[in-house]
């Protein structure tokens, strides 16, 4: 009856050794799984991040065009008062031609 008890025993321990070795081996595959999907989810936010840096160089470049075009605007706006007073002087002359030569 002893050497049945034992092997019966033995079984058992068998038994749980091989389902702990099975949980191992489950915890491991996991454990890679899980490592795998970290990774891609760092590589993911690097590469939104440099998305991100290079918005926001467009953007200052935007910022850094409009500036100079709206100097732009306000020198033609300048150059094209200057003109129309230019104008309205050479009529004010030719007015004063005119009625001098009347």
């Amino acid at each position: 009856a002893s050497l049945s008890t034992e092997r019966h025993l033995v079984q058992k321990v068998g038994a749980v050794v091989q389902d702990l070795k099975d949980k191992l081996v489950n915890m491991k595959a996991s454990q890679g799984a899980s490592a795998v999907a970290a990774e891609k989810t760092r590589q993911e936010l690097e590469a939104e991040k440099e998305r991100a840096e290079q918005a926001e160089v467009e953007t200052q470049q935007l910022r850094s065009d409009l500036t100079a075009a709206s100097a732009d605007v306000a020198d033609q706006k300048g150059l094209l008062q200057k003109v129309g007073k230019e104008t309205m002087d050479l009529r004010d002359a030719m007015r004063t031609l005119k009625a001098r030569s009347a």
